[in-house]
């Protein structure tokens, strides 16, 4: 495995600006006895790892725990929906230089995923532009079930001036990292293409399957209100899974129809397979949408 990017996580530089550049798939690992280990779970912002057929808390050097980013030869075949991501410094005051300095850094995202999704957890890679200070931030998600999100607020200690920052957001579930809404399009498209190849060598006969793709979002208009709803989507699908030409049949509340077509746009389906080989399709999709639970109140 080539290990790269070798960063300290608990000294991060801040960073306001989220990278859009194509960026390869990758294990999180973490520095153990002079060696590095994947992370398999995040509890809060403890590492763990395997070892010796169980599960065990990194140990943590003197710097805090030293994490590194390692190619890995695919994504795993799951998809979660960010929404509201913001990177934020607090508590900026004075150094004995007169430089000002930020004292923490607050995160806080929202994620959702199509399937259940055990042992999330993210990493913020952090690339500082004048300084030229690389950082990566690791912290747990949880457990992601379908129409249920999460949300996630931390807060990051550090100690340093605000510099031309740009962060890249990395979800990995179980180890494995998963594709993301806020990665490049071209780059999920691509990743996407390699899946359903690979999902369907060796078939000679299957119905269309929806395979990826984002949970539709409650519409924002609706928010409050208790409703409940669904929706009847015509769509095709192309040889190589792309949806085309989605179209609304029948929505009890227009809001849905809308918020169901942005989402199956994004979706990849695994082909219709007659006699080993790929081909065209058409479907109709239902999907039902159900309020989501009031937030608690802090």
């Amino acid at each position: 495995m080539n290990i790269q990017r070798r960063f300290l996580a608990l000294l991060p530089l801040v960073s306001l600006a989220l990278n859009t550049e194509a960026v390869a798939q990758y294990t999180l690992f973490v520095k153990q006895h002079e060696k590095f280990s994947p992370v398999v779970a995040i509890v809060a912002t403890e590492p763990q790892i395997a070892a010796d057929g169980k599960v065990e808390t990194a140990q943590q050097s003197r710097n805090g725990y030293i994490y590194a980013l390692g190619q890995a030869k695919s994504y795993a075949p799951y998809f979660i929906t960010v929404r509201s991501l913001n990177i934020i410094a607090q508590g900026q005051e004075m150094n004995p230089a007169g430089v000002p300095v930020d004292r923490s850094l607050a995160i806080t995202a929202e994620f959702e995923t199509a399937q259940p999704l055990k042992n999330v957890f993210l990493a913020l890679e952090v690339k500082g532009e004048t300084q030229k200070i690389n950082t990566l931030i690791a912290h747990e998600v949880g457990g992601l079930k379908p129409g249920s999100p999460v949300s996630v607020h931390f807060l990051v200690p550090f100690y340093a001036s605000l510099g031309d920052c740009h962060a890249t957001l990395h979800l990995f579930s179980g180890g494995p990292e998963v594709l993301h809404s806020n990665m490049p399009p071209a780059q999920i498209e691509h990743e996407l293409d390699l899946m359903v190849q690979k999902g369907i060598e060796g078939v000679m006969n299957a119905p269309p399957q929806p395979f990826i793709g984002p949970t539709p979002e409650y519409p924002a208009a609706l928010l409050g209100k208790n409703e409940s709803g669904s929706v009847t989507i015509a769509l095709g699908i192309s040889p190589t899974g792309a949806v085309l030409d989605p179209v609304v049949k029948e929505a009890t509340l227009p809001e849905f129809g809308e918020s169901a077509l942005k989402a199956i746009r994004q979706w990849r389906f695994l082909p219709r397979i007659k006699d080993g080989k790929p081909v065209a399709t058409k479907v109709v999709l239902p999907l039902t949408f159900r309020p989501p639970p009031p937030v608690a109140k802090e």
